[in-house]
């Protein structure tokens, strides 16, 4: 089904949705499983790898064995684009919700330009 999974996540409980989707459809296919999260520009490099930190050990305890937490910087749609073209991935899955917080974007635009610009299918996990 796929090989490679890229997940996007802000620590957020839409993203953390998003996440356990992911997991399910890698430990489904046994896909490796690659989970961003982009780094604001106010945002120390220690605080991004410590949002990764849930998903990757929730990740590990379903018995995924190829899990990849990665930070990004920059634009959260174009960092996560990027970032599927580069890790070859043939899903990207996000919430349905954008990302919060300075910097970020709207309500919503984050997997709608996800979804216009992806190298690859795209997942929008349908949360409340």
């Amino acid at each position: 089904m796929y090989e490679k999974i890229l997940v996007g996540t802000d620590g957020s409980a839409t993203a953390a949705q998003a996440v356990r989707k992911a997991i399910e459809l890698a430990r489904i296919s046994d896909a490796a499983l690659d989970i961003v999260t982009v780094r604001g520009t106010d945002q120390s490099e220690e605080s991004a790898k410590q949002l990764l930190e849930p998903a990757t050990a929730e990740a590990r305890d379903a018995g995924l064995q190829a899990v990849n937490g990665l930070v990004r910087g920059g634009d959260p749609s174009e960092a996560l684009v990027s970032a599927a073209e580069q890790r070859g991935s043939d899903l990207l899955v996000v919430g349905n919700k954008g990302m919060t917080g300075t910097k970020r974007f709207l309500l919503g635009s984050v997997p709608d330009k996800i979804s216009h610009h992806a190298p690859c299918a795209v997942l929008i996990v349908q949360t409340s």
